[in-house]
């Protein structure tokens, strides 16, 4: 099995697309709760999209290695 290699241009839009959703959440939560310094809702929007960023990746793994599995072993498409 070969090792994964990522493009440089596929990682830097990933990058980019995590921080505009940090940003948007930033923007909502600054809405939502006022009270709440701007610092702290911009540290959570990010936390937020990183944890979104690596579930969404280890999951496209998990599903990408599983139907790798099937059709080299199964001889069957999915």
């Amino acid at each position: 099995m070969r090792p994964l290699s990522i493009s440089p241009l596929a990682a830097t839009r990933a990058a980019i697309a995590v921080v505009l959703v940090a940003a948007v959440a930033a923007v909502a939560g600054a809405q939502l709760w006022p009270d709440v310094p701007f610092a702290t809702v911009l540290l959570w929007s990010a936390l937020g999209a990183i944890a979104l960023f690596s579930v969404v990746t280890t999951a496209t793994v998990a599903v990408l290695t599983f139907q790798k599995f099937i059709l080299h072993h199964g001889r069957t498409d999915v």
